[in-house]
């Protein structure tokens, strides 16, 4: 996906190039037509100690349409702003059924806890507590979100990795604010 380029103030009598046409139409037209957006997942439940506030990391890629956005290998719990601007950020998980404690669902930025963009409880009950969250935030290029969770069920619980909605995060660029 190529960068947005800063429009040109045309002026009378200058001459426009193949490479000026490139950058102001085709790329910045694509850079429109494809945001930048990031969707991640893990294939495996991961354990969530009690009372213990844990980074959740992604080993897979649904869509990243910017390279820089996520990694499976280095710091595989982030998703890396490439722009500044407003992003949509979401992300959901899905515990097993314990009728013990509360559920805790936060999306955080550059991985300061006290930075919660978002955040979400759900007491505990009887059935399978799915959690997610969403928010509109501006990023400036560089920073970075974290997908976290929290229990205290009094032992440790996993995030199951079930279908298309646990454990899933995202973020989609929508333009400069």
């Amino acid at each position: 996906m190529p960068d947005w380029h800063d429009l040109i103030d045309w002026q009378v009598g200058q001459l426009v190039t193949a490479t000026d046409l490139n950058e102001q139409l085709r790329d910045n037209l694509e850079f429109l037509h494809s945001p930048a957006f990031a969707r991640v997942y893990n294939t495996a439940d991961i354990s969530i100690p009690n009372n213990t506030v844990t980074n959740l990391t992604f080993n897979s890629q649904r869509v990243v349409t910017v390279s820089s956005m996520h990694s499976t290998s280095s710091f595989p719990s982030r998703l890396n702003a490439p722009y500044t601007g407003l992003y949509l950020l979401a992300g959901s998980i899905e515990f097993p059924s314990n009728a013990t404690g509360v559920r805790r669902l936060s999306i955080i930025l550059n991985g300061t806890f006290s930075d919660r963009l978002v955040s979400v409880n759900q007491p505990s009950f009887s059935g399978t507590p799915a959690l997610s969250v969403a928010t509109l935030f501006r990023l400036e290029a560089g920073e970075f979100v974290e997908l976290q969770a929290h229990q205290n069920s009094g032992g440790a619980l996993n995030v199951l990795a079930t279908g298309l909605h646990s454990p899933e995060f995202m973020m989609c660029y929508l333009g400069e604010v």
